[in-house]
């Protein structure tokens, strides 16, 4: 079991460390989320690129009639 039982509240005296453990959590989480979001970015144009490709294939289509 992951954590406390239900219903059960426990209280911990301030730790200094805690602000550290922070920014090292908040650190790894930004890096993960900029990695992400480049692959997104990077998806998109990807499907950017597609979506015109068929315009381009289409239009060529209708001219040929």
């Amino acid at each position: 079991m992951l954590g406390l039982e239900r219903g059960l509240v426990k209280l911990e005296p301030y730790n200094n460390k805690w602000s550290k453990l922070f920014d090292e959590e908040r650190e790894l989480l930004s890096s993960q989320l900029r990695n992400l979001s480049s692959q997104l970015n990077m998806w998109e144009v990807r499907l950017l690129r597609a979506s015109l490709l068929n315009q381009l294939l289409i239009l060529q289509l209708v001219l040929a009639l």
